[in-house]
């Protein structure tokens, strides 16, 4: 159901509205710079871009070699994630190299994101022409600026490209809510996605919440709800376990994406690599590379204080340490907080008015996605703490943004007296976002490359 009639959609214009429409001259002007902007620091990256693999680079690069040396199902024992490196692997046979066709793959992804979410805004949310083009400029800087995974070999992009149109699917078959076989078919897409990337273990738990809580305004008999919700966790299950079997029937346990490096000691977790990053913060010592303590620095604390000197597992990281847990899990908030307002501006509280503006009807919807990044960002923070990386805030940005537009057009639909007010300021804060991302791009950094 669209939350917005189109017979709605002949909205009176407004001042702001002026500023989103190529038959206005402010329009014109507007978007040509804001796009011209972006575009320049596109160039400029890409110009720049380095010739050697660096950070995650280097583990996709080796990655898509071994599924030429050791075939698909090994590395799946192995947890390669075959999704994205047996693409890459096909378009380095044309000719380019392994590195420049996971660069090629990430800007091609990119596109087909920003084409995805313009169909979907139109179709979905049935936004008019000015608000479909006030998300994608809004999400321009999130997405470009957000750890500039658009131009380099790694698979966000292209996970975030499978992603929209997933959540899409999961929505539309609990907002009808009649389809068991739906439910357990959304489950295994969404389980699909691990052979792209492990974020689905993520998006996962956060979804069957959004469903648990949307399922509450649902008119349906309380087992049917249970039963759907139950197919859906047997789908991703199911489907989970299929990938895993390589990984069972070879090594005997579950393999996913690994990007640990080999000269890591055996045992050493990412879990205890953030650990005793907060540690060594809260003692005021430094970490090697002044974000998070090194694998060498990990290697190094558990050969003096013991193999049980820090946590395997997220009870222990409590039990032992609660409050450098609480404390850090405090300061992962305001980062997260402060990263989305950075890249989504006022429209960061924008969902929350919805509350406020629409029937029972539309707030399904509205309490599904709203619900869905929430429970994504507080798993998030519960788990990485304060060791926070932008890359991870793509989806749930998405989500934030759309979400915002959507009350945006909903207040001037209903005649909202402030909403051209907030439309505005949306409109100055993006202005000053790609300011300070032109000034950092070509006068602060040669660094282009995380």
């Amino acid at each position: 159901m669209s939350l917005i009639r189109k017979s709605n959609l002949k909205l009176q214009p407004v001042l702001f509205e002026e500023f989103l429409s190529f038959s206005t001259k402010k329009g014109q002007i507007f978007i040509s710079i804001f796009l011209i902007g972006f575009l320049s620091i596109i160039v400029k990256a890409l110009l720049h871009i380095s010739p050697k693999a660096l950070g995650d680079e280097i583990f996709y690069v080796l990655f898509t070699e071994n599924i030429s040396k050791n075939g698909i199902y090994q590395e799946m024992a192995n947890g390669n994630p075959v999704g994205y490196t047996i693409i890459v692997n096909l378009i380095s046979r044309i000719g380019f190299s392994i590195l420049t066709s996971g660069r090629i793959l990430s800007f091609i992804s990119t596109l087909a994101v920003f084409i995805g979410l313009w169909n979907i805004g139109v179709k979905f949310f049935n936004f008019s022409k000015p608000y479909v083009i006030f998300a994608i400029l809004t999400l321009i800087p999130g997405i470009v600026t957000s750890g500039k995974y658009i131009y380099v070999a790694s698979d966000d992009m292209y996970y975030t490209a499978f992603f929209i149109w997933i959540a899409v699917f999961i929505w539309e078959t609990a907002n009808s809510w009649n389809n068991g076989w739906n439910f357990m078919l959304s489950g295994a897409v969404l389980s699909c996605t691990l052979l792209i990337r492990p974020l689905a273990l993520l998006i996962f738990p956060a979804t069957i919440v959004a469903l648990a809580v949307t399922a509450y305004f649902i008119k349906r008999p309380a087992f049917k709800k249970y039963l759907f919700i139950f197919a859906y966790i047997l789908g991703f299950c199911a489907v989970f376990l299929l990938q895993q079997t390589p990984a069972l029937v070879e090594k005997g346990k579950i393999a996913l994406e690994n990007k640990t490096p080999d000269s890591v000691k055996t045992g050493v977790t990412w879990l205890q690599k953030s650990e005793l990053t907060n540690i060594l913060r809260d003692e005021g010592k430094k970490t090697e590379d002044g974000k998070s303590a090194s694998w060498k620095q990990c290697n190094d604390y558990l050969t003096e204080h013991g193999p049980e000197s820090l946590p395997k597992h997220f009870v222990q990281r409590f039990m032992w340490h609660p409050e450098l847990y609480i404390k850090y899990c405090f300061i992962g908030t305001l980062k997260i907080i402060f990263i989305l307002f950075r890249h989504t501006g006022i429209l960061l509280i924008f969902p929350f008015i919805l509350f406020f503006l629409v029937d029972f009807q539309e707030l399904r919807k509205i309490i599904f996605f709203e619900t869905f990044y929430i429970a994504y960002l507080s798993l998030y923070v519960i788990i990485s703490l304060n060791l926070i990386e932008t890359r991870h805030f793509i989806i749930p940005l998405i989500f934030m943004v759309f979400a915002g537009v959507l009350a945006l057009q909903t207040m001037v639909t209903k005649k909202y007296k402030y909403s051209n007010l907030f439309g505005l300021a949306q409109l100055a804060i993006l202005s000053i976002i790609l300011l300070q991302d032109f000034n950092f791009y070509f006068f602060r950094t040669a660094d282009w490359i995380f």
